[in-house]
């Protein structure tokens, strides 16, 4: 986990590109930088899909559901023109009394057939010590609670809609934010599942300070934010993470040689699935599946075997599954038996 002791531009990397109606593989052509800041902030966007030189209007959507236009100092609307390719820029300075939030902002061509929409969040208290990590709310889980340095936590969040994109960020102990580096891939783009639903997973390392953690995520279109605290401490005992829905294992115990055949549902159709990992004494070793390479099917299952080595260390195995682009994860455990 890294954890850092001040604001930065790169934090929040998931907000960069929402575009409503259109699901993560096109979400390429917004962006925003930096995704979040204090009060006072200026932010810079970038959006494409309107047609050359064609006018384009800008509205900021807050927390609190206002809308601000996008005017100049008297008052009038700023105009934009979309370039020669069908892209158009901007920046846009937030008051210094502006409250904190996910914001979002709103372009569109004067008839309105082309909207594009774009997430940023506004977080009071860019200096550590000005900083206070918010109060757990929402429907959100996080298991295990406590954990020592090196432990993977695995959350589960509902409320969001459908296939948004999700912004997650850390409050830590010092009272720094930070993004958070999850799972081995260090990935920080996340999508909620058809049904609102998501499940990420926080993965430490054995120099994680201790302390109390607070997470957050929220939606970049719904504005639905949910939080959960963590705790690590170096006196818990280290557990696999806990298991997820949507994920089976046949057989669920066996001794080395045994071929354990693994499946997990929620996963974008025919994405690839990364998988790896966690021992009976809780360290995390990448593998490889039996045969090819993991891929969710066109309902979004995910199907693949992994054969026990001979003198595996007998003990109970966590094996975990990330989807490469949804993000969704999936955890199941099985026995390896002396």
């Amino acid at each position: 986990m890294r954890i850092v002791a001040h604001l930065t531009a790169s934090l929040l990397a998931v907000l960069a590109a929402v575009s409503l109606g259109i699901g993560p593989a096109r979400a390429q052509d917004v962006s925003v930088s930096p995704d979040i800041g204090p009060p006072g902030t200026t932010f810079r966007f970038s959006t494409g899909g309107f047609a050359p030189n064609e006018l384009v209007r800008v509205v900021f959507r807050t927390p609190s559901g206002q809308v601000i236009r996008f005017a100049d100092s008297a008052g009038f609307d700023i105009n934009l023109f979309a370039d020669g390719a069908g892209r158009v820029t901007w920046s846009y300075s937030s008051s210094p009394d502006a409250e904190s939030g996910v914001y979002i902002a709103e372009a569109s061509n004067l008839g309105e057939r082309v909207q594009r929409q774009l997430g940023f969040v506004i977080q009071a208290g860019a200096l550590p010590q000005e900083t206070r990590p918010p109060a757990p709310q929402g429907s959100v889980v996080v298991r295990p609670k406590v954990g020592p340095p090196g432990q993977l936590f695995v959350f589960r969040a509902s409320g969001f809609k459908p296939t948004e994109r999700v912004g997650i960020w850390l409050h830590s102990p010092d009272g720094s934010i930070s993004t958070l580096t999850l799972d081995l891939s260090g990935r920080a783009v996340f999508f909620a599942d058809r049904n609102g639903d998501l499940q990420w997973t926080v993965g430490t390392r054995a120099d994680t300070p201790e302390g109390r953690y607070v997470a957050v995520a929220a939606g970049t279109i719904s504005g639905e934010v949910r939080i959960a605290d963590l705790i690590i401490d170096r006196r818990a005992g280290q557990s696999a993470p806990e298991p997820t829905d949507n994920a089976f294992v046949t057989p669920v115990s066996g001794p080395p040689g045994t071929s354990f055949a693994f499946t997990a549902r929620g996963f974008l159709p025919l994405e690839e699935i990364g998988i790896w990992i966690h021992r009976p004494d809780g360290s995390i070793a990448t593998i490889s599946a039996d045969g090819a390479d993991v891929q969710a099917d066109r309902a979004g299952t995910a199907r693949w075997s992994v054969t026990a080595g001979p003198g595996l260390t007998a003990g109970v195995y966590a094996m975990v599954a990330e989807g490469i682009i949804s993000t969704q994860v999936r955890v199941v455990r099985f026995e390896v038996r002396p």
